[in-house]
């Protein structure tokens, strides 16, 4: 397994959202790793075909079945926040798992976002 397979997940659940019309915080949320993600793989030229470790590659097999679930759901119900809220959390700690550092990305946009005020 590979980071672009987690990223390509995770924009299929995204794309899922959007088309059911999540405007959640939560959905937010997602968004903002997958944004956070993007900016790791193009930061770094191998990071998205590089295979990521066992406890990693778990993880992400965890992601995957809440993703999973949480399609399922979105079909007979409406969709519970909560279930994008652990997917999220999930997919953060995968990612870190797997040797990105999400919370030194995130600083970094801050600091850009900041900087260009």
């Amino acid at each position: 397994m590979k980071i672009q397979d987690i990223a390509d997940r995770l924009q299929h659940t995204q794309m899922k959202l959007d088309s059911a019309g999540s405007e959640t915080k939560a959905k937010l949320d997602l968004d903002i790793v997958l944004l956070l993600l993007s900016k790791a793989v193009h930061q770094s030229a191998t990071a998205a075909s590089t295979p990521v470790c066992d406890s990693a590659a778990r993880s992400a097999e965890k992601l995957f079945g809440l993703c999973e679930q949480l399609e399922a759901m979105m079909r007979v119900e409406s969709i519970p926040e909560h279930m994008i809220e652990q997917i999220t959390t999930v997919a953060t700690a995968t990612l870190t798992q797997a040797g990105l550092n999400m919370r030194t990305i995130s600083q970094c946009a801050c600091r850009c976002f900041r900087a260009s005020q």
